[in-house]
């Protein structure tokens, strides 16, 4: 996912690849060193506890990404954890629709 990279790689260190996975719950995966990422993230942006709260987290783990239900409530709670306008939730939205279609095409070839 090239903008949702691109976004955390301009207000993070230490991102090459970053992606959302969704199963039971939606979280964003940061490559190479994923909980090494988000321990750093959440000395950086400590709103990032009482910001997920208001979306509905699901799960909230002292080393890794909070989950969530739904990827609305994913990248609600990232855009305004960054404090991003808020024109570019709906462009991750956009982003990760593709992305799980593309992924979804293939997986039925």
């Amino acid at each position: 996912m090239w903008l949702l990279t691109k976004v955390l790689r301009d207000k993070c260190k230490g991102v090459k690849r970053a992606y959302i996975e969704c199963g039971k719950c939606c979280y964003v995966w940061v490559e190479p060193r994923h909980y090494d990422f988000w321990e750093s993230f959440k000395n950086t942006f400590p709103a990032w506890r009482s910001n997920a709260l208001k979306y509905c987290v699901r799960f909230l783990d002292s080393t890794a990404c909070p989950e969530f239900e739904c990827i609305e409530d994913l990248l609600g709670w990232l855009v305004e954890t960054l404090e991003l306008p808020s024109g570019f939730r709906q462009l991750l939205l956009i982003e990760a629709t593709k992305v799980a279609g593309l992924r979804k095409m293939l997986r039925g070839l």
